[in-house]
């Protein structure tokens, strides 16, 4: 089905969630500690619900300091190198996304690119220092709102070469605050992806 192909596009960017200040060096310090108290106030909460697979519900609650620290645990993985990885498997280039989030950041709110049908219609667009994806299907009910703070995205394209780094984008993140990044309603299926200052997901 073409909903199934359009939205399977931004599942990477649900994995998301990712996030810099660059401080004069006589505040460095207090900048550091300002930082390190929100990041001990900001949560990443995930929740999905599937009724369909036994009425699965699952829910992750995890402390940004917490998603911080567990990179260095990646690295032994071999694939995360000092918060950064490497761009693999496919055509497009870290250079690529580079040049397109430049051409995104000079450029005034606009829908870029809308993809309709007789059944489902799904849109890409900026709007302020947000770059949003909204769709929906008719033929199963799916829904899809995605807001992506384009401060994110430069962040996690600041890495050297072909590289991410995740370690910028989870700064740039809390520096974004509370707020929905992902949701999706597919059928009576149901996920979530938001950051807020509470421990327990509601």
């Amino acid at each position: 089905m073409t909903s199934r192909r359009s939205f399977a596009f931004l599942a990477p960017f649900a994995a998301l969630a990712l996030v810099l200040v660059l401080a004069a060096p006589a505040g460095a310090a207090q900048a550091e500690a300002r930082a390190h108290a929100q990041n001990q106030d900001l949560w990443l909460h995930v929740k999905v619900h599937d009724p369909s697979d036994e009425n699965t519900r699952v829910t992750v609650n995890l402390p940004i300091s917490l998603v911080q620290s567990a990179l260095p645990m990646l690295e032994q993985t071999g694939e995360v190198h000092d918060g950064k990885v490497e761009i693999e498997g496919t055509d497009v280039t870290a250079d690529d996304l580079r040049r397109v989030l430049a051409s995104l950041k000079s450029s005034p709110d606009a829908t870029f690119a809308q993809v309709q049908t007789d059944t489902e219609t799904i849109v890409f667009f900026k709007e302020g220092a947000y770059l949003r994806v909204e769709g929906t299907a008719t033929a199963d009910g799916t829904e899809i709102h995605a807001h992506f703070p384009i401060a994110v995205l430069d962040a996690l394209l600041s890495g050297p070469g072909n590289q991410l780094d995740l370690g910028a984008a989870i700064q740039a993140l809390t520096a974004e605050g509370a707020g929905d990044l992902v949701t999706v309603r597919d059928g009576s299926k149901q996920v979530r992806v938001w950051i807020d200052d509470t421990p327990e997901a509601k």
